[in-house]
């Protein structure tokens, strides 16, 4: 259990950075597109966040798994 609370921790930790990454150039060019713009911005950041996230989360699974004890 402490070490899932430990690795949750240092998720947090190393991804909290990214949360600062808002480039106002890319907003505004997006908040200036039309809705269907907006919302093709939307679905194509959700298509390119997918597969890193799902081979991450294989991983750490597997990781967790076949840890050695």
């Amino acid at each position: 259990m402490k070490a899932k609370l430990l690795a949750l921790a240092l998720l947090l930790a190393i991804t909290a950075p990214a949360f600062g990454q808002g480039c106002i150039m890319c907003y505004e060019s997006a908040r200036g597109a039309s809705v269907k713009g907006q919302g093709a911005l939307r679905n194509g950041t959700m298509v390119l966040l997918f597969p890193p996230v799902a081979i991450m989360g294989v991983l750490v699974g597997f990781a967790f798994k076949y840890r050695g004890e």
